[in-house]
């Protein structure tokens, strides 16, 4: 069974943080990109079926992956899909 969620993107955030290295055994510093979503409202007939299942929450995902950062715009909406992992 999967679990799919419609969510839109409110903001992404850029910092400065630091990150283990266990091949050389040292901190080294890294970007970090944190996408805040929450789920849709309106605008579609699509929006407010997932809004009148899934009215409140947020997502919050921090990636030291650029591409993956940079993937996400603000403003745009995405598809959550839950799948157990076995």
């Amino acid at each position: 069974m999967t679990v799919r969620a419609k969510f839109k993107v409110a903001n992404v955030e850029k910092s400065e943080g630091n990150f283990w290295d266990y091949e050389t055994q040292t901190s080294i510093p890294k970007e970090v990109q944190t996408v805040i979503l929450y789920p849709v409202c309106g605008n579609s007939d699509e929006n407010n079926k997932f809004f009148a299942s899934t009215p409140a929450g947020s997502v919050q995902l921090s990636t030291i992956n650029a591409a993956a950062g940079n993937y996400f715009e603000i403003g745009a909406e995405y598809y959550l899909d839950f799948t157990k992992a076995d």
